[in-house]
């Protein structure tokens, strides 16, 4: 019996990603605003699938979903602008996936954030 399970451990496509992202630009948003999310991903090997880009909080909302064709080893960098939905508020992050179909392949998430729905910023006059 082990046997067989190795046997189709080793029938099984080995496929490894890395997505790599960077740091967010600040530590609380107002809804309505944009974060742009940006970093890079390598794959081991060519793969045709979909970068999808998640908003977390209490719940899990889709932001961005972005065709990409990898080639082996080849780095993709990307930067995406994404507006804060309106509804979302509390300590959020955003969860970045690499699929192929609906199987995910790997994911990276940013550092936690806050997002209010009180205005947020500098002002003068």
């Amino acid at each position: 019996m082990k046997r067989w399970l190795l046997a189709f451990l080793f029938i099984l496509p080995s496929v490894a990603a890395t997505i790599s992202l960077n740091s967010i630009n600040q530590e609380a948003y107002s809804a309505g605003d944009k974060v742009t999310i940006s970093g890079y991903l390598i794959e081991e090997q060519n793969t045709w699938g979909t970068l999808q880009f998640d908003l977390e909080c209490e719940e899990k909302l889709p932001l961005l979903l972005r065709a990409v064709n990898v080639i082996q080893g080849e780095k993709i960098q990307f930067s995406e602008d994404l507006s804060i939905p309106l509804a979302q508020t509390g300590q959020c992050f955003i969860l970045v996936s690499l699929l192929t179909g609906s199987t995910v392949i790997d994911q990276s998430e940013t550092e936690p954030f806050d997002i209010s729905n009180e205005l947020l910023g500098e002002f003068s006059l």
